[in-house]
């Protein structure tokens, strides 16, 4: 039976989340009658990876452990990654500066007072060597955030580990290599989008027969969040994004099931508990029934990534929260994603990250998976009548895929745009598929 409150005279409204979805008083069993356990929630490790895509969850491997770093020049950020390496992390994650994320060398007019400054600057393949000068790449995985060059730092990646004698075949790691959202929410793209998804695919292509290990894209609704969507609008349009990158790779010729499994998210951790455990359930349900129902692939399963939400990393708040509180603070939003299983990595932002990359502080990572929880149960959180209902919501509500489907307006029709008028078509784009959202 569905719970129904007693009466009061004026009783006050049901608060909301962030993507207006009602939060009951008490959710029991009733409300999820309608429900079909097997087919939409299933087990931990089987399809479709409500519950995690690992069988054993944390029980079996802890996640691969990060911290977002890379400031001033490359000498600067090598003894940053050392340290790092030395107390605790298993793998690095690359900050690169503006100039070096749009392709411009240090000393272009228009990199004046931007070098090194939210990120390391390479501007050569001695520049990269340096970066990684004394560590062994075949021993670490590597994570690089950058999109409209990144096939340019994966090519001197590649060629710093030949150098070193390395397979590159034993190579691990992720670019992030998500351009559909540069034009979206950040602004550093370089190309139109036609040529922009004609180097995404290449990159496919070569990783996948050179570098087999490594992940060729993290499809990101971290800065659509950011820059003030909702829960339900960054799953969808992420997924939307994801849609489009599967379909131009399998119209270059590429078999999906040769490249999908090496496709990974990047996703926001936020405030709302409940909302986000329930907004990555629902991710990792829809990606792969559209996977196996749509792309008819064989492989579904979602490689998540996350970071914490930039609200609390605001310079206002640096000086108000203190170190020992951000720290409570972020891995208050670690575990968000742990109750949901979705970490298969986690890159926390550095101490200040409003101020700089380069803080010494080490302890997220490290202090999150000491919680006596973790690593012991599995899907602490997927018996929760609450936790159900809202993944319920979220799923439907974030179907922006059936856009990509069933609208006139598709990917392909998007990418025969001239450059001028993107913008305008592809915010045209995005408010079709909320009107779809709503009303379908």
């Amino acid at each position: 039976m569905t719970y129904k409150p007693k009466p009061e005279s004026h009783p006050p409204a049901d608060p909301e989340t962030s993507s207006h979805i009602p939060i009951r008083p008490l959710y029991t069993p009733g409300d999820l009658n309608a429900r079909d356990q097997e087919r939409e929630v299933g087990y931990p490790g089987d399809y479709p990876f409500t519950r995690g895509v690992q069988a054993t969850v944390y029980r079996g491997r802890l996640w691969t452990m990060r911290q977002y770093a890379g400031m001033g020049d490359a000498e600067e950020s090598n003894k940053r990654y050392k340290y790092l390496l030395a107390n605790g992390t298993t793998g690095l994650s690359v900050a690169f500066d503006l100039p070096t994320q749009i392709g411009m060398d240090s000393d272009h007019p228009l990199a004046v007072g931007e070098v090194g400054k939210v990120g390391v600057a390479i501007d050569s393949i001695e520049d990269m060597q340096r970066l990684f000068d004394g560590i062994d790449l075949t021993k670490i995985s590597t994570s690089m955030t950058i999109n409209a060059t990144a096939s340019v730092l994966l090519a001197l990646y590649v060629a710093v580990a030949r150098r070193q004698g390395a397979d590159i075949r034993q190579l691990s790691g992720t670019v992030q290599n998500d351009v559909l959202k540069e034009y979206i929410s950040r602004g550093t793209y370089i190309y139109p989008p036609a040529q922009a998804m004609r180097i995404i695919t290449d990159l496919f292509a070569w990783t996948n027969q050179n570098v087999p290990e490594w992940n060729t894209i993290s499809i990101s609704g971290y800065h659509m969040r950011e820059a003030g969507s909702t829960a339900v609008q960054e799953v969808a349009f992420t997924l939307g994004n994801g849609i489009a990158y599967v379909q131009a790779a399998i119209n270059a010729g590429l078999d999906v099931d040769e490249f999908a499994p090496r496709i990974s998210f990047f996703f926001n951790a936020h405030n709302n508990f409940l909302e986000e455990v329930a907004k990555f359930r629902a991710a990792r349900r829809m990606w792969a029934r559209i996977m196996r129902e749509h792309f008819k692939a064989q492989s579904a399963q979602f490689l998540t990534a996350f970071s914490l939400g930039g609200y609390e990393l605001i310079v206002k708040f640096a000086d108000l929260f203190g170190f020992e509180k951000r720290i409570v603070a972020t891995n208050h939003r670690h575990l968000f994603a742990y109750c949901a299983d979705s970490l298969s990595r986690w890159r926390p932002p550095a101490f200040f990250s409003a101020l700089s990359l380069s803080s010494p502080q080490l302890t997220h990572n490290i202090v999150a998976s000491h919680e006596p929880v973790v690593s012991k149960a599995l899907s602490e959180c997927h018996s929760s009548h609450i936790v159900d209902a809202f993944d319920r919501c979220l799923d439907p509500a974030s179907r922006f895929h059936r856009l990509a489907h069933r609208c006139p307006v598709e990917i392909n029709v998007i990418l025969d745009l001239q450059p001028a008028n993107f913008k305008f078509q592809l915010i045209k784009v995005m408010v079709n598929g909320i009107f779809y959202l709503l009303f379908h």
